[in-house]
């Protein structure tokens, strides 16, 4: 079994109770594979591989009223003027994937 060629995209807001979008989330989880994932990490202001804290946020109950589904459009959008960046292309997604696997990453690369 293999990953599908398209991203899920997902909103995640702030803790604050603002309502205010802090990541976007690009995400593969098909049956019987690992998940997938990128995110817009603020604090980093850099998108990373980050599948354990996508899941978090997608599957954790705690977490699951903080994030929305939405297609490519509204990510794009979203990442676009609120988060002040560029969605990447999902040929550059899976590529950041493929990298994440190979290096071992689950929370993004290790902070300098």
């Amino acid at each position: 079994m293999s990953y599908p060629k398209e991203f899920a995209y997902g909103t995640m807001v702030r803790s604050d109770g603002s309502g205010r979008v802090a990541s976007v989330l690009a995400f593969q989880s098909p049956a019987n594979l690992p998940l997938r994932a990128v995110m817009w990490s603020g604090r980093r202001k850099a998108w990373i591989y980050a599948p354990a804290i996508v899941a978090m946020y997608l599957f954790d109950e705690e977490y699951m009223d903080r994030t929305a589904r939405v297609d490519r459009s509204t990510a794009e959008e979203t990442a676009r003027s609120v988060l002040n960046t560029e969605l990447p292309a999902e040929e550059t997604l899976r590529q950041m994937c493929e990298e994440g696997e190979r290096l071992g990453w689950s929370a993004g690369p290790a902070r300098s």
